[in-house]
């Protein structure tokens, strides 16, 4: 035997591929630090889930795990990137902001509830079902029939199609992971194809984006040095993501505007500023970042006073760019948020419950499926909004839009002074 020979082979082997002789993927957990094989055994089902799932492609690519102190969320990067402290404390900052603005509601409470109801038909259609989108998750192909009336009972699905519901909320551990170039990215989405066969028809649009957010894996991605990015913020875009991921987490797949509305209030409430742009095409001016407040009260400068209707935010598109509805979807978020906090996350339950009834299907074999591409249709999305906001929620949303002041909470009748109480009518 030629020891010598077959050393040096093996140093060479080692230079030329340092990842197929790196061992496990690292993991710290609880602040301390394993490696995957070690800590599996420990680990509670959620987040073993996230780890296995992504375990092949990181030790392949040369990644770490992180998990953040509650471990509600997996970070995964580059083993030799710089930066993990401050990229942790994002996360921690995107999480802290969700659940300061959208507190998770008393489901007990709500299971005794019935969402809100859609009003008469109005005057103009809905809007047709979005499209599927890489930024979230795929919606499927086909015509949509009507979903299986609500009193008949559903077994569980045995069709893996995505949608609301696939998830139990609150439970999941969310992976976000920061890639390293395009190359590392192609071959994640590579790693998802084989192990979610269902996302094969999204496999083919998400390789011609920079990164996804999905439901079913719960799981974030973006490419942190792509070819060509310009006005770009990584830490922006890591916070965006986020948020997205904890707003599904907690209350499922969300018509789009909302979603993106409350990522883009996150980002505002991180340093003032907007730096992401899905599927903006067009080069993006350096002062457009803060200027968001100011642009909204110009959009609604000659609407002669009126209010927005829904519809002119719903008829933007996943998949599509619309500078008037997406500046319009973070103003009316951000001033329900003002308006009256905490209804939000009623709100957002409400559709959630209405999603997960309405999002399926009978199959011929008498169990049931996700319904392809389907929305909450805009009716009931408004009335979801009038029962915990108010019916005058657009004007007063508008009026804050317009003036660039934040909503005031209305007043309820409980809150109105005395008659024989004096201190109520003091001049101020």
């Amino acid at each position: 035997m030629n020891t010598p020979r077959i050393l040096a082979t093996l140093l060479v082997l080692a230079a030329l591929c340092p990842r197929a002789l790196a061992g496990d993927v690292p993991v710290t957990w609880k602040g301390k630090k394993f490696t995957t094989d070690a800590i599996l055994v420990d680990l509670p089902p959620a987040q073993k889930k996230a780890v296995v799932l992504f375990a092949d492609w990181a030790k392949k690519a040369g990644y770490r795990m992180d998990f953040d102190a509650q471990s509600r969320v997996l970070l995964i990067t580059p083993a030799e990137r710089s930066r993990l402290v401050d990229t942790q404390k994002i996360v921690a900052q995107a999480e802290t902001w969700f659940d300061t603005v959208l507190p998770a509601p008393d489901r007990t409470a709500l299971a005794q509830t019935e969402p809100a109801k859609p009003e008469a038909p109005a005057k103009k259609p809905a809007p047709a079902p979005i499209p599927e989108d890489p930024e979230s998750a795929p919606a499927g192909g086909g015509a949509a029939p009507k979903p299986a009336p609500a009193s008949a009972p559903l077994p569980p699905a045995v069709t893996r199609n995505w949608g609301s519901g696939s998830i139990e909320p609150d439970t999941q551990t969310a992976v976000m992971i920061i890639v390293k170039d395009e190359k590392e990215y192609a071959a994640l989405l590579d790693s998802l194809g084989l192990n979610q066969p269902y996302l094969a028809t999204w496999l083919e649009t998400a390789r011609k984006q920079q990164g996804f957010v999905l439901e079913d894996p719960l799981a974030g991605a973006y490419i942190e040095n792509a070819a060509g990015q310009e006005e770009w913020s990584p830490d922006h875009e890591l916070y965006n993501r986020v948020v997205q991921l904890m707003t599904l987490r907690r209350f499922g797949q969300q018509p789009n505007w909302l979603v993106q509305g409350l990522a883009w209030d996150g980002e505002m409430a991180f340093d003032g500023g907007v730096y992401c742009f899905p599927y903006r095409k067009e080069f993006v001016f350096a002062a457009e970042h803060t200027a968001w407040p100011s642009e909204v009260k110009l959009l609604l400068k000659d609407n002669g006073g009126k209010a927005i209707e829904l519809s002119e935010i719903t008829s933007w598109k996943r998949g599509t760019w619309d500078n008037r509805g997406a500046k319009l979807a973070w103003g009316l978020t951000h001033q329900m948020l003002a308006m009256a906090p905490g209804k939000l996350s009623l709100a957002l339950e409400d559709l959630r419950r209405v999603r997960d009834e309405k999002d399926r299907r009978a199959t011929s074999s008498g169990q049931w499926e996700r319904v392809p591409g389907y929305e909450i249709p805009v009716d009931v999305q408004i009335a979801t909004l009038k029962k915990h906001f108010g019916a005058d929620v657009m004007k007063s949303a508008t009026n804050g839009m317009r003036s660039g002041k934040d909503a005031k909470p209305a007043k309820s009748p409980k809150d109105k002074p005395d008659p024989g109480d004096k201190s109520g009518s003091r001049a101020r």
